[in-house]
C-alpha cells in the first residue's frame, strides 16, 4: 500500500518542499492535482518539464517516493478535455506515474463513452490506467461498475473517493466495495461533517472515517512451523495510527513461546523490555534499525483495517458474497479469489506479504480471501488460505473488534526508558 498526500489546495508550495515533506512525515508519495494548470511544474526548468520529467522519476525513486495518481478535475461528460488528458498521459509515462483521475459531473452517457473510446487508445499506448472518480454522476458506484463492465479494458478502473458515495449518494462502504471491487486502484480518504464540510480525518462523521479505537487478534498457522499471533490496540485509525500489540510466537517443536510488546506512538518505536531490566521498561528503537518489514509497518497495517481488505481486493475478484453474521453483528460476508502475483506487492500486511511471496515463488494457484464487513463499513474479519509448496495450507484470520472503544496510547515516560 502506498499512502500519499495530495497537493490539492496546496500548489503554492514549492515542489522541493512537497518532496521533503513526503520524506519527513514517510509517505510513500505525492498525488499531483491539475498538475497542468501548475506552470511552474512543467514549465521550462520545472521538474515535469518534458526534458527533466526522467530525472524527477529517478530522483523520486532513490527517496523511495513516486507520483501516484496525477488527480485532474477535467470533465469528461461536460468539456473536451481529450487533449488535456491525452498530454497528462504522455507525463504520466515519463515520470512513470500509473495513473491519470478524471470526473464526470454532467448526466450525459453518450458523451462520456464517447470521451473514453477518444482516450483509451492513448492509455494503451503509454500503459497509463484512466481512472473515474466515485463523485458527480459516478457517486452512484452501481452505474459507474455498469460501465467499467461495458468497457471491460485494463486501462480503465476506479479512484474511490470516500466522501462523495457516503455524502451525496448515501451509500455505504460496505455497497461501493460490493459494487466495484477490484475495479478499485486508488483511493481518496477524506472525512467531513453532516453538512458536507471537510475535516482532518477522524474529526467528522462520514461513513468508514476513523473510530476512535479499534482492538483486534491476527494469527497466522504455518504446518511445520507454528503459530503467530499479534493482540493490538489501535488509535487514529488510517494511514498513521499509534498502535501497542503484543505479539506470541509459538513454534510447532522446539522451545516455548516468544513474546514481545512493542508500541507505535507518532510515528515512534518502542520495544518493550525483558524483566531483568531493573526499572526501565522500554527502549526507543532507532530509524535506522528497522527494515521495511518490521514491526512498524505492522503496526501501522493493524491499525488500519480497512486498507487490508482494499489491496486484497484490488488484487483479486469477489466470487461469492452473502448476508452473514459475526459475533451477533450482521454483516456481508465476501469471498475473493487472489492471485499471490497481483496480491503480494500492495500488501502492507507484512505477515501474508511474506507468505505470498514463498507462494508465488513456488508457482501458487490464486488463494480464498473472505471478509466480514458490517452495515457501517467496518472490517469484522478476515479470514485466508495460501496453498504452500510443500503440500499444506497456511491458514490466518484477523478478527477486528472493539471499534470506538474509548482508549488513549502514550509514549512510554522518560524514568522508564533505558538510555
Amino acid at each position: 500500500m502506498n499512502v500519499s498526500f495530495s497537493t490539492r489546495g496546496w500548489q503554492q508550495i514549492p515542489w522541493e518542499q512537497q518532496v521533503q515533506m513526503a520524506e519527513t512525515m514517510r509517505f510513500g508519495g505525492v498525488e499531483l492535482y491539475n498538475v497542468h494548470k501548475t506552470p511552474e511544474l512543467t514549465g521550462r526548468g520545472g521538474p515535469l518539464h518534458r526534458y527533466t520529467a526522467a530525472a524527477t522519476a529517478r530522483e523520486l525513486w532513490q527517496k523511495g517516493l513516486c507520483i501516484p495518481c496525477f488527480d485532474t478535475a477535467c470533465d469528461i461528460a461536460g468539456e473536451d478535455c481529450t487533449e488535456t488528458v491525452t498530454a497528462l498521459m504522455q507525463l504520466a509515462h515519463d515520470v512513470q506515474c500509473p495513473y491519470v483521475s478524471v470526473t464526470a459531473q454532467r448526466d450525459d452517457d453518450a458523451r462520456i463513452s464517447a470521451a473514453l473510446e477518444a482516450l483509451l487508445p492513448a492509455a494503451e499506448a503509454q500503459g497509463i490506467t484512466i481512472l473515474l472518480k466515485t463523485s458527480g454522476v459516478f457517486s452512484d458506484t452501481a452505474r459507474l461498475r455498469t460501465l467499467l463492465d461495458a468497457f471491460a479494458c485494463d486501462q480503465l478502473g476506479a479512484l474511490w473517493d470516500m466522501h462523495h458515495p457516503y455524502r451525496d449518494h448515501g451509500e455505504s462502504a460496505d455497497t461501493t466495495i460490493k459494487n466495484l471491487g477490484a475495479y478499485v486502484r486508488h483511493v481518496h480518504l477524506r472525512d467531513s461533517d453532516d453538512d458536507g464540510s471537510y475535516d482532518l480525518i477522524g474529526e467528522g462523521t462520514a461513513a468508514g472515517s476513523r473510530a476512535a479505537t479499534v482492538t483486534g487478534t491476527q494469527t497466522l498457522r504455518i504446518p511445520g512451523d507454528g503459530e503467530t499471533r499479534v493482540d493490538f490496540t489501535a488509535q487514529r485509525i488510517g494511514p498513521d495510527p499509534d498502535v501497542v500489540y503484543h505479539l506470541t510466537r509459538t513454534p510447532e517443536s522446539g522451545p516455548g513461546p516468544v513474546r514481545k510488546t512493542v508500541l507505535l506512538v507518532q510515528g515512534t518505536l518502542f520495544a518493550e523490555l525483558p524483566p531483568s531490566h531493573r526499572g526501565q521498561q522500554w527502549t526507543r528503537v532507532a530509524e535506522n534499525d528497522r527494515t521495511p518489514a518490521s514491526e512498524t509497518d505492522q503496526l501501522r497495517h493493524a491499525g488500519n483495517p480497512a486498507a487490508q481488505f482494499a489491496e486484497i481486493a484490488a488484487g483479486g475478484r469477489v466470487t461469492a458474497s452473502e448476508d452473514d453474521e459475526i459475533n451477533g453483528q450482521p454483516a456481508r460476508h465476501y469471498t475473493i479469489s487472489a492471485d499471490p502475483a497481483q496480491a503480494a506487492p500492495r500488501l502492507s500486511n507484512m505477515l501474508l506479504r511474506s507468505l505470498l511471496g514463498w507462494a508465488q515463488d513456488a508457482g501458487a494457484k490464486p488463494f480464498d480471501y473472505e471478509a466480514w464487513i458490517s452495515p457501517d463499513g467496518r472490517l469484522l474479519r478476515t479470514e485466508y488460505r495460501v496453498p504452500l509448496p510443500n503440500g499444506t495450507t497456511a491458514e490466518g484470520r484477523d478478527d477486528f473488534t472493539g471499534w470506538g472503544h474509548a482508549a488513549k496510547l502514550t509514549a512510554p515516560p522518560q524514568q522508564l526508558l533505558a538510555r
